[in-house]
This record gives structure tokens, C-alpha cells and sequence, in this order.
């Protein structure tokens, strides 16, 4: 009883971003996670690997913890979702390994999205605070759909090698300035709030409203690079343009489904729908991460899911 009252406490200073609290509520639980990973991963780099990504999603997401009873099993979930997730895309063997229960227990979460954070302006902060590039791994696999090394390799056109090294130099850093940004201002978040509305907005409207479509393509850059699923990159608005128009002509649109936004990088996901005259034409879904400089776009990535 003792114990589980310092544990307590120890999460609701860590809420409130004292940084010892969290490092003591590591201490505490990194072994019982670090052998539960070690039993699922069957290998020593994959387990401390999840490990620090169980402990980094339960840093972000501490606020959402309503009974701080209950935090040991949470972290076992959260390090479970994350085996999962990794063995269904990079270890399909182990994968299939992992019991029905869990299986059961991962379907009922695939689809979750990160939940409002109660403290976005302490994640702004935290996520302007690191540089670009490692800002938009973190974007891309905390805060979006396309969360698997694979997909951020791709739309980020690096190898998943250096997916692996960023994210692992992210979670560092990110960790590390988590209790200086406790009494952060809120205009990061106000301003990712902004460009989430302005995404939202002329992406509903893309394929329907032209003010929507030039608005959105005013936005870019004139020399915009545009970055294709097969690699290639094309300059200028006009690329961008020509794909809405093939979308119009084939009576294809899209819907956005997900906006998320770090200081000058914003992913867009989109779920696509297509005429029955051209079924398919565009993929189920797909992603978007753009880079700005100021209030133009400098580069868009492109990702597509036909499944």
C-alpha cells in the first residue's frame, strides 16, 4: 500500500511536469516492462526498442491516465499495442506467434488515433523545440496513420535505418525537455490549430469547390517540390494542380481524416472515393506531410494505401 501511495504520487507530480517524478516512475517499472518485452520480442535490441517506445507514448499521453492505479497494466497495453503494431508490419512471423487475446485486444485499437492531449501547449513546445527532421518522425508516428517505419521511410524518402536512428534520438531529446517547457505559452498550439483549420477546410472542399482547390494551391510555393510515392519530384504548383484535375475528370474526391501539425510540418491524411465509372482510380487512402517555409508550403510528400 505504501508503495502504490508514492507511485501516486509520483504520477501526479509527473502530470503536473515535474521531471523526477517521471524518471522515478521509470525506474520502478523499466524492469517489469523491459522482461515483458523480452518475452514477446524474443530479442534484446526489438524489446529496448519497444521499451522506449511504451515509455515515450505513456510520457505523451500521461495526462489521459484517469485511475493512477491502474498505470502498470497501461504501460503492459501501450507496450503490447507497439509489439503488435511492429510484428504485424516488420516481423510477420512473430506476428502470428501472439496470442488470439491479444490479437483481439490490438483490432479493438488499430484505428485509435493519439487522443487530445489536455496539455497541447507543452507538446507544441516540446515538438518546436527539435529539429525538423526529428520533428517529423515524431509528427509522423505518434501523431498519424502512417506510423510504421516503412511509411515514414517513404514519405520522408529515407531509409528505415534513419527512421530508426532519428526517432531513438528524438525520444531523447523530447524526453529531456519535457520539464522545461511545463509553463510553455500557448501560441505553438494555437498556431498548429490554425493550420490544421485552413488543411481541413480546403481539402473538404478540393475536389468540389474551386476557392477551396486555389486556395489551398496559393498556399504552395511557387517552385513547390512535389514528392510522388514512386520517388520522383516534381517542381511547381502546376504538378499538383494536374492530379486535382485528373481526379475531377475521373468524378473521383477525398475527405480529410486527419490533420496534424508541429511548428512548420503538417500531415494531411485523406480517405479517397472514386465514380463507379472509374473504381479505381485513386488508392482507399492516403497521406500528405508538407514542409513550410513561413506561410508557404516548400515541399509536399505523397503516400498512397491501396489497401
Amino acid at each position: 500500500m505504501a508503495e502504490q501511495k508514492f507511485i501516486s504520487q509520483w504520477i501526479d507530480a509527473a502530470k503536473a511536469g515535474e521531471q523526477p517524478a517521471w524518471e522515478n516512475l521509470f525506474k520502478h517499472f523499466y524492469p517489469s516492462i523491459y522482461g515483458t518485452a523480452l518475452n514477446l520480442c524474443k530479442s534484446i535490441p526489438i524489446a529496448q526498442d519497444m521499451v522506449q517506445e511504451t515509455f515515450l507514448t505513456a510520457f505523451l499521453k500521461l495526462s489521459q491516465l484517469n485511475d493512477n492505479d491502474a498505470f502498470g497494466v497501461w504501460l503492459k497495453k501501450i507496450l503490447i499495442r507497439h509489439c503488435y503494431r511492429s510484428f504485424k508490419k516488420e516481423y510477420p512471423s512473430r506476428h502470428e506467434a501472439m496470442t488470439e487475446d491479444v490479437e483481439g485486444w490490438w483490432e479493438n485499437e488499430w484505428h485509435q488515433k493519439f487522443e487530445h492531449l489536455s496539455n497541447q501547449s507543452q507538446i507544441q513546445s516540446n515538438l518546436a523545440s527539435v529539429s525538423e527532421k526529428l520533428r517529423s518522425v515524431l509528427l509522423l508516428r505518434y501523431f498519424s496513420g502512417y506510423s510504421s517505419y516503412e511509411d515514414i521511410a517513404a514519405l520522408l524518402a529515407i531509409p528505415i535505418g534513419t527512421v530508426r536512428s532519428r526517432l531513438s534520438e528524438a525520444r531523447a531529446k523530447l524526453s529531456a525537455n519535457w520539464s522545461r517547457t511545463a509553463d510553455s505559452d500557448s501560441r505553438p498550439w494555437q498556431q498548429s490549430e490554425e493550420w490544421n483549420q485552413f488543411y481541413l477546410r480546403s481539402f473538404e472542399g478540393m475536389h468540389r469547390k474551386d476557392d477551396c482547390k486555389d486556395r489551398f494551391l496559393h498556399h504552395l510555393e511557387k517552385n513547390v517540390v512535389l514528392i510522388t510515392p514512386d520517388g520522383q519530384k516534381h517542381m511547381g504548383r502546376t504538378a499538383f494542380e494536374s492530379i486535382i484535375q485528373d481526379d475531377r475528370r475521373a468524378g473521383s474526391w477525398l475527405t480529410p481524416t486527419n490533420v496534424a501539425t508541429a511548428e512548420n510540418i503538417s500531415i494531411i491524411e485523406v480517405s479517397h472515393f472514386n465514380s463507379p465509372e472509374n473504381p479505381s482510380h485513386c488508392p482507399q487512402r492516403s497521406a500528405m506531410i508538407l514542409f513550410r517555409k513561413g506561410i508557404v508550403a516548400s515541399q509536399v510528400g505523397i503516400h498512397m494505401s491501396w489497401q
